[in-house]
């Protein structure tokens, strides 16, 4: 039903879309082979099923990313989706690689501490992007108006503040793991700055967010037809991710567990609207497929 014709030019571009997904699978099985190899620094959480989770629904995260964007479906948030699985795959290696330079030995090297830095900034626009993009992009990859693009500064500079605010932050890399020592990057007096830009960069992070539900239901008002229908299905399925990152669930649902229901509901949010039947149903109104 998204049978494409491709020209040359399309071709390539098909293999980069692809190629940046192989380069987030590869980036992401070096990290967690490197993690599992080298251990972790002593008084962190050891490498578990949950990680195995995270793993696994980035990188499935990304190929949604792909599928939409080889059959030419919601493009802005295919390119989103797979933004964010290859900085997850950047979360991974860089993780991986300070955990094997630093082989579970308290204070290492500063190499060790500068990629457990990056590793954390990196975290930021990838979590991000997840979350963001399908609330303000579903379903045409674009938003909703002109006037929604405030949204979506909004979104980039509070996630900017927050990963500047992170990198300069002076102490230490990990307050729960003090072994890892200080953040090389950190600048000494900036502490205020940083926290400010970080608490920013939340708050601004936070409004595009409540943003993207307003979002959610202009669309559910405005939209006709198939996008009609496949909102509704969107909305069914991701109103339960969107109360589970909202309340606390530590406790009530193993995290592993957790990680697989909100992975299977956000991909299937997205992917089954947009790619599966609600896709090829007749349009009501006109009685032909859209």
């Amino acid at each position: 039903m998204f049978t494409q014709t491709h020209q040359p030019g399309e071709t390539m571009t098909s293999r980069r879309i692809i190629a940046w997904w192989l380069f987030g699978a590869v980036a992401t099985a070096i990290g967690v082979s490197l993690n599992l190899a080298a251990g972790r620094m002593p008084g962190s959480e050891a490498f578990g099923a949950e990680d195995v989770v995270d793993a696994v629904g980035g990188l499935a995260i990304g190929g949604l990313g792909v599928l939409l964007l080889l059959h030419g479906v919601a493009a802005g948030l295919g390119r989103a989706l797979l933004a964010s699985s290859v900085l997850h795959g950047g979360v991974w290696l860089t993780g991986g690689l300070a955990d094997a330079i630093a082989h579970g030995q308290p204070h290492p090297p500063w190499p060790a501490r500068a990629l457990d830095v990056l590793n954390g900034v990196l975290f930021i626009p990838a979590f991000v992007l997840v979350v963001l993009a399908p609330l303000l992009l579903f379903p045409t990859g674009r938003l909703p108006s002109r006037r929604w693009r405030v949204v979506g500064w909004l979104a980039v500079g509070g996630t900017i503040g927050s990963m500047v605010g992170t990198l300069v932050a002076p102490g230490p890399v990990d307050e729960d793991v003090p072994g890892w020592g200080t953040n090389p990057f950190g600048i000494d007096g900036l502490d205020g700055f940083s926290d400010a830009l970080q608490g920013a960069g939340l708050i601004a992070v936070l409004v595009a967010a409540v943003a993207g539900i307003a979002a959610i239901v202009v669309r559910l008002i405005t939209s006709r037809g198939v996008q009609r229908r496949q909102m509704w299905w969107f909305v069914v399925l991701i109103a339960p991710v969107i109360a589970t990152i909202a309340i606390d669930t530590d406790g009530l649902i193993p995290g592993a567990l957790s990680a697989v229901i909100l992975f299977a509901l956000m991909l299937g949010a997205i992917g089954y609207p947009l790619l599966g039947r609600p896709a090829s149903s007749p349009d009501p109104e006109s009685g032909a497929l859209r």
